[in-house]
C-alpha cells in the first residue's frame, strides 16, 4: 500500500483509532498501534476534538480523568452542549448496595417529577453482562420497569429456565410443565419420541408425567419379574394374580403397557436413570438450603459440564 506509484509515493492508507480506548484488549486489540502507525509511517495526524452527545460538564469530567495517562496521545475533547446537571460519585461497599442505590435513586427521580418522560430518560450503562442480574432483582424489587438493551434477561435465560425448573420439580414432582422442560437437559437419551409415549401412560393412568416416570422406573427393578416372564408363566397354568401378588401384578402390567407404548429398553433405562436423579436430589433437599440444593443439581445433573459443551452458551 506504502508502494511508489508513478516514481512518488501517494498516501494510500487512512487508520482511525482512539489511543484512551481500550476495551477490546481481551481479543488482542493494541492501544499502542495508533502511536506506532504514526511514527513508522510518519503519517499526518488529524485530531477528532468535538463531542456531539455529551453535556460539556460530562466532557470536562472525563477529560480531567483521562488527561492523568501521562503516556497518551496529548488532546482535549471539548463540547458546545449546555453544561447541565453536575456529575456525581457515589462509593457503595458491594454490588447488591450499588444496585440497591440505582434503583431506588431512579425511583426517586421519576416520583419527584424531575423527569418529564418517567423511566424513559434514565439509562444505566454497565461493564460487564453478569452486572445485570443484580441491577434487575433490585429494580423488580423497588417496582422499577426495565428494558434491557442487547442481552436476554437474566431470568429468561435458558440456563436460568433450566435450573429454575430443576427446583420446582423437587419442590413439586408433579409440575409437569416444569418436568418436561428438563427430562432431557442436558441431553440423557430421552427424545421426543419416547416423551409423547411417557405423556400417553400419563393420561391412560390418570397421573403426572412424574408419576408415569416413577411407576415405569419402579417397573425396571431386578427383583420384579418381567412382563414376559409373567405373561408365559399364565399360559403354562402357572398361578393367577392374587392379593399377595398384587405389587408384582401392577409391576408387570405397567411393563407390559411400556412395551405396548413402544417403548424401548434403552429409553427405558434412561427414564430410570432420570428419576434416581431427581429422588437422589429430592432426598438432599429436604435437608440443604436453597443454595446447596441448587448445586447438587448442576453436579448431579453434569449440567456445567453441558454448558461448556454447548457452542451456543
Amino acid at each position: 500500500l506504502a508502494a511508489p506509484s508513478g516514481g512518488r509515493v501517494l498516501p494510500s492508507v487512512f487508520v482511525v483509532g482512539d489511543a484512551d480506548q481500550s476495551i477490546y484488549g481481551w481479543r488482542g486489540a493494541d492501544f499502542t498501534n495508533v502511536e506506532r502507525f504514526q511514527k513508522e509511517f510518519t503519517a499526518d495526524r488529524i485530531l477528532l476534538q468535538h463531542n456531539y452527545r455529551s453535556t460539556s460538564t460530562i466532557v470536562e469530567a472525563a477529560q480531567s480523568v483521562i488527561e492523568r495517562n501521562a503516556g497518551r496521545v496529548g488532546k482535549t475533547m471539548i463540547s458546545t452542549n449546555p453544561g447541565g446537571d453536575l456529575v456525581k460519585l457515589h462509593e457503595v461497599w458491594d454490588d447488591q448496595e450499588e444496585a440497591s442505590f440505582v434503583a431506588r435513586q431512579s425511583k426517586r427521580l421519576v416520583e419527584s417529577g424531575v423527569l418529564l418522560a418517567g423511566y424513559r430518560e434514565i439509562a444505566v450503562m454497565y461493564r460487564t453482562n453478569q452486572q445485570s442480574r443484580m441491577m434487575e432483582e433490585q429494580f423488580v424489587r423497588n417496582g422499577v420497569p426495565y428494558q434491557l438493551i442487547g442481552a436476554t434477561k437474566f431470568y429468561e435465560r435458558r440456563e436460568v429456565k433450566d435450573l429454575l425448573a430443576y427446583l420446582r420439580v423437587l419442590a413439586n414432582p408433579d409440575d409437569s410443565v416444569s418436568l418436561l422442560r428438563i427430562i432431557n437437559v442436558p441431553p440423557r437419551g430421552i427424545g421426543k419420541a419416547t416423551v409423547d409415549r411417557v405423556q400417553g401412560l400419563a393420561t391412560l393412568w390418570g397421573c403426572s408425567v412424574f408419576q408415569a416416570v416413577k411407576r415405569l422406573s419402579e417397573s425396571r427393578q431386578d427383583d420384579v419379574p418381567s412382563a414376559t416372564a409373567v405373561a408365559d408363566r399364565e399360559s403354562d397354568g402357572g398361578a393367577k394374580f392374587s392379593l399377595e401378588n398384587l405389587d408384582e401384578a401392577m409391576a408387570s402390567l405397567t411393563s407390559a403397557l411400556a412395551m405396548q407404548a413402544g417403548l424401548k429398553d434403552r429409553a427405558l433405562n434412561s427414564l430410570v436413570c432420570f428419576w434416581e436423579v431427581l429422588e437422589t436430589l429430592r432426598e438432599g433437599a429436604a435437608l440443604c438450603t436453597p443454595a446447596e440444593t441448587l448445586e447438587q443439581v448442576i453436579a448431579m445433573s453434569q449440567f456445567r459440564d453441558h454448558l461448556m459443551k454447548d457452542e451456543s452458551f
